[in-house]
C-alpha cells in the first residue's frame, strides 16, 4: 500500500510541475511563432501555420503594431484567413535590441 502511495505522490508532482499545453505556441491546430532574423535578414516576424484540413480565420495580437496617443508602442489585432498547411507572415518588425516583440493567437475559427 504504501509503493502505490508513494507512486500516486510522485505522479501528482510530476504532472503539477510539468508545462501545460496552453503555453505552447499550437491551439486548435495552428501554430505560430516569432523568429528573429527571419529568412536570414534584419527583420523580426510571427509565422504562423494552419494544420486543420479547412481554411481557419484567425485573430493575432500583435505588439507593438502601433502607436497610441503619446506616441509610444500600442498592440493592434489582426484577422487573417489561414490557408491549409501553408506558411504565413503575420507581421514583421526591424531588428531592434530591447524587449522583443510579441505575437500572439486569441482567437480561430473555420471557414464554411
Amino acid at each position: 500500500m504504501k509503493s502505490i502511495a508513494r507512486c500516486l505522490i510522485a505522479a501528482a508532482c510530476l504532472s503539477a510541475a510539468s508545462p501545460a499545453l496552453a503555453f505552447e505556441r499550437e491551439v486548435n491546430n495552428v501554430w505560430w511563432a516569432v523568429y528573429e532574423h527571419y529568412n536570414g535578414g534584419d527583420q523580426t516576424a510571427c509565422i504562423a501555420e494552419n494544420y486543420n484540413d479547412q481554411p481557419v480565420q484567425a485573430v493575432f495580437e500583435v505588439f507593438p503594431a502601433a502607436a497610441d496617443f503619446d506616441g509610444g508602442p500600442a498592440p493592434g489585432r489582426m484577422l487573417v484567413t489561414l490557408a491549409p498547411y501553408q506558411t504565413i507572415k503575420i507581421w514583421g518588425w526591424a531588428d531592434a535590441p530591447g524587449p522583443g516583440p510579441r505575437c500572439e493567437l486569441r482567437g480561430s475559427n473555420a471557414l464554411p
